[in-house]
């Protein structure tokens, strides 16, 4: 009895520890398969596609690996997917993150046959139930007639279950428990007193700004738009200035002296002179009442000599160039407005004049206006 006892311990010694062992394999092939992936595969003809994603279960912000393999005969061509873009289309893309990671392309694996393998990496921001397409591949094979023949396999969509961690999940129980939250000191915030003077001298800067602002807006000055007849005369003065006639360009006086009048009415009348012919000018000041019979026929004359010049290459002489130029000034001083605010008419505003007062105390006559006839000076 003494003897068998100790061969009786052995076993049971031996037997527990097989025991152990096959309880430890148990344990390890167990926990390889909760992280194992889960795979899609599909086959039709020469061809065959497989979707795997690993790990099966996979955690918030845990890298999930996405891979796709297709392995076809070199007999048959395969249309390259982008599997990428179907997982980030529609609603996908505020679901998780798809980032490329490799990609093989047609690789020899022997026995008449090619692979291509792509492989992504995902990321889930939010624990909870999602579904992965697919994976769909195209392909063209070639028949016993030599025709092309395209075709199309797709594997099934994948359920994927992302966990949260165990620290960051709140069962019912814990939720009810939750009454309110403890106060945070913020070490940017001021005290009570030193919030109340800064709130104080904000609120005197702005009234500061806005006393400041009324005061520059009321000295502003406003700018009285320049009268009429003043911008006529300054515009003939600036165009006998630049002595255009002395230089024999005629026919640029005429453009610009006719231009003269017609923004003096444009400005004086309101009449868009600029913008019409000199017929449909003449049309318009004629049923205007504040024109009168005398001043039409006048400025009928004075725009038909201008067309002459500018366009039926008229060449004037002298005594037409002043006589346009005596119409000019006469027709803006008897239409100009008499009223003058603010002293601006009579004071202030520039005089037009022909003749010139010498140190002597005499008066010199107005300079003669020289224009050229017949392409030579006169």
């Amino acid at each position: 009895m003494l003897r068998t006892r100790p061969a009786y311990l052995c076993l049971t010694f031996m037997a527990c520890a097989l025991h152990g062992c096959d309880r430890a394999t148990e344990n390890v092939r167990g926990g390889i398969e909760s992280q194992a992936g889960i795979t899609r595969s599909t086959e039709e003809g020469p061809v065959s596609v497989s979707l795997t994603v690993s790990p099966k279960v996979p955690g918030v912000s845990e890298n999930v690996r996405a891979r796709l393999e297709i392995v076809a005969d070199t007999s048959v061509t395969i249309i390259e997917p982008d599997y990428g873009n179907v997982l980030g289309e529609g609603d996908r893309v505020f679901e998780y993150r798809v980032r490329e990671v490799e990609t093989e392309r047609a690789k020899p694996i022997g026995e008449g046959r090619l692979r291509w393998v792509y492989t992504y990496d995902l990321r889930f921001v939010l624990a909870g139930e999602y579904e992965l397409p697919g994976a769909e591949v195209s392909f063209t094979t070639v028949g016993p007639d030599d025709a092309a023949r395209e075709s199309s396999i797709s594997t099934e969509p994948i359920t994927l279950v992302v966990t949260a961690p165990q620290e960051a999940a709140l069962s019912d129980a814990d939720l009810r428990t939750i009454t309110r939250l403890d106060p945070v000191d913020l070490p940017w915030a001021w005290p009570a007193p030193k919030r109340l003077i800064a709130m104080g001298v904000a609120a005197v800067a702005v009234i500061v700004a806005f006393v400041l602002w009324r005061r520059r807006r009321g000295r502003q000055t406003v700018e009285m738009p320049i009268p009429a007849d003043v911008w006529a005369r300054r515009q003939l003065a600036a165009l006998l200035a630049d002595e255009l006639l002395e230089k024999e360009r005629v026919q640029e006086f005429y453009y610009r002296i006719s231009a003269i009048v017609r923004g003096y009415i444009e400005r004086r009348f309101d009449v868009s002179a600029p913008e019409m012919t000199t017929e449909e000018f003449l049309v318009a000041t004629a049923s205007d009442n504040r024109f009168g019979d005398e001043t039409s026929v006048e400025l009928d004359k004075f725009l038909c000599a201008c067309d002459m010049v500018k366009y039926a290459k008229h060449l004037p002489g002298p005594s037409e160039c002043e006589a346009v130029l005596r119409a000019a000034r006469d027709f803006v001083e008897r239409t100009r407005e008499h009223v003058a605010p603010h002293g601006l008419r009579d004071g202030g505003a520039p005089s037009f004049s022909y003749s010139k007062r010498v140190g002597d105390g005499s008066v010199r006559p107005p300079p003669t206006l020289r224009c050229a006839k017949n392409g030579a000076p006169p």
